[in-house]
This record gives structure tokens, sequence and C-alpha cells, in this order.
């Protein structure tokens, strides 16, 4: 899980992020969504014929299981992916009032609990196609200045090769006191652990975390797999 504030309710994963103004920024736009799930196959067959309707066409959805996510209850974390703030606004306004999503919240009925819903802004990638990569770890921090940490980040980042992904998100909704995460994939969980043995152990992360050390505080650390992809 990402954020550990329990949410329920569904139709808030559409309803609860949407309104987005003031700012000339055109990141790409992520929306997680945390679930305690209680039937793996039924939510995952019922997020398949949602996606194969079409009414979700232009956004890049990805399914990622807990493997080690600290003491809460959430299993799985949905992550759709939009190209801008535009973007999420029309697909809500189009998937709202839908047959299309009326049928989907019917399909999983039962299924599952959210437990967190939030919104992050990419504001530095490394790597592509993370969304079809095999494991990944993410540190969700509270960080005090965004500027000077992403500017580190990216130099600790381009210290040395990276088997998969790296990511910046800032968090602009759903925090819960967090501000960013930083988010890491890799092939698999061996390879994605290596990487980061590797880099925790060179000079190039000691002198990130020296000078990121009164800036950012790290909540927590979590390691997913992918269970399930979907694109146009």
């Amino acid at each position: 899980m990402i954020f550990p504030k329990y949410i329920r309710g569904l139709a808030g994963m559409i309803a609860g992020l949407t309104c987005v103004s003031g700012t000339v920024s055109a990141d790409p736009v992520d929306r997680y969504v945390s679930f305690n799930v209680h039937n793996p196959s039924a939510f995952v067959a019922g997020f398949n014929a949602f996606r194969e309707s079409g009414v979700m066409d232009g956004t890049t959805a990805s399914l990622w299981g807990a493997m080690f996510d600290g003491s809460n209850p959430t299993t799985h974390v949905l992550v759709v992916s939009y190209d801008d703030y535009a973007e999420l606004q029309n697909t809500d306004d189009r998937v709202r009032p839908s047959r299309e999503w009326s049928d989907y919240l019917n399909a999983i009925e039962g299924t599952s609990d959210v437990t967190a819903i939030a919104m992050g802004i990419q504001r530095l990638a490394v790597g592509s196609d993370w969304h079809k990569h095999g494991a990944g770890m993410v540190f969700n921090m509270t960080v005090r200045d965004a500027a000077s940490y992403a500017t580190e980040f990216a130099k600790l980042i381009d210290s040395m090769d990276n088997p998969g992904s790296a990511r910046l998100i800032e968090i602009r909704a759903g925090g819960e006191g967090a501000t960013h995460l930083a988010a890491i994939t890799a092939p698999d969980f061996v390879s994605l652990n290596t990487y980061v043995d590797e880099l925790f152990s060179s000079d190039a992360y000691r002198n990130f975390a020296r000078k990121v050390g009164d800036i950012r505080r790290i909540n927590t650390t979590s390691i997913y797999r992918r269970v399930a992809s979907w694109e146009d």
C-alpha cells in the first residue's frame, strides 16, 4: 500500500481526484488506488472486462501486488497513468456516467475494499515501460525542499546503470503527509534488490544521503510484484 489511511467506497476512485488547476505543468499524472483484495481472480477479471470495453482508451494501467508493505491490510495497488491533467479529467468525465463503469462496480462488488486513493505528478523519469516490469520498490517520503531533492535524486540515478526505471513523483493529493514517492522498477525481484544493494553501497549514494538528510524523511519502503498491466 502506498498511503495508509482507510477510505471506503470505490466510487471515490473516479470522483475524488478530478479537479486540478493553477499550474502550468504538463507532466504525466498517476492515480493510485490501494485495495484489500479478497478474491484476486474475480477482481482482475472485472478490471480486464472494464479495460476491454474501451472506455479507458488512452490511459495505461498496472496492478501491483504487495510483497512487503508494512502493517496494513492493502494487498494490491492499481496505478492508472494519464498524459496530463486534462486527460485525467476528460477520462473521468467520460467514465463516471458510463454503463461500463456501473458494470465494473457491479462485477467487483465483494471482491475488495478500497483502502487509499492518491494522485501523483511525475517529475523525473529515467528508463521506460516501468508498468511492464516485474517488480518495484517505492520509497514514501516527506521532503521539505523539493527542488534540491529532485536535483540530488537525478544525480544519484545517473550515477549507475538502472536495470529498469526510476521515477520521482510529487504527491498532489492523498499523501497523508507524504510529499513524494521515489519508485524503482526492474525485471524481477532479484534484479531489483541487487540494483538497490549496489546503489546503497556506492559513493554516490553516501554523497546523496549526506546532502538530503536534513530535507527528507522516509516514511516507509514497500516492494511490489506486477500482477497485470493494460494499455491501448
